[in-house]
């Protein structure tokens, strides 16, 4: 069941990250500090992220309303500026329309030597851009408690994201902590 404060977490993603929801200024190169404007005027600042993960090859093309399938994707990542990880991440895919879809699913971060993980639950609402086939999205995602050794720092993490896919499938996701 998903609590009240899970439902306003949600809805702030999708303020922050969909276009045409509210305006989103990102300034300074390479997506390193995000603010958003809220229509009230009031500002957020996430701050710059506190994880950057990439994912090769990973177009989706818009489909009928309704469609729903299952998908895994392999990328990798930088902790905290320092730590390389590698990703796993199984979604369900759903489209709202044909080029609105909602993602819900699992993912697993191992450091490189696969000694360490983490795990957490994610959200995103994004939109497909129908011509090029790029793509912009946001979502939560919610680490368990059970991180261990150079990725502890994601126990029990909230995070809100960003997810970037360019006209050539190239996949950036941006992650900031929900204080």
């Amino acid at each position: 069941m998903i609590n009240g404060k899970l439902v306003n977490l949600i809805a702030l993603c999708v303020l922050l990250f969909i276009p045409g929801v509210l305006t989103l200024n990102t300034t300074i190169a390479n997506h390193q500090y995000v603010v958003a404007m809220l229509p009230t005027n009031d500002t957020i600042t996430l701050g710059e992220p506190f994880f950057i993960e990439r994912y090769p090859n990973s177009t989706v093309q818009p489909q009928p309303q309704g469609t729903t399938f299952n998908t895994t994707g392999f990328g990798t990542g930088l902790l905290n500026g320092t730590t390389e990880v590698d990703t796993e991440a199984n979604a369900t895919i759903t489209f709202r329309d044909s080029q609105t879809m909602f993602l819900e699913g699992r993912a697993k971060y191992t450091d490189s030597n696969n000694d360490d993980t983490a795990y957490y639950k994610f959200l995103e609402l994004g939109k497909i851009n129908p011509i090029d086939l790029s793509y912009f999205g946001g979502g939560i995602a919610i680490f368990d408690g059970n991180a261990t050794g150079t990725l502890k720092s994601l126990s029990d993490v909230v995070a809100v994201y960003k997810s970037v896919i360019d006209a050539n499938g190239n996949a950036t996701v941006y992650y900031y902590h929900w204080n």
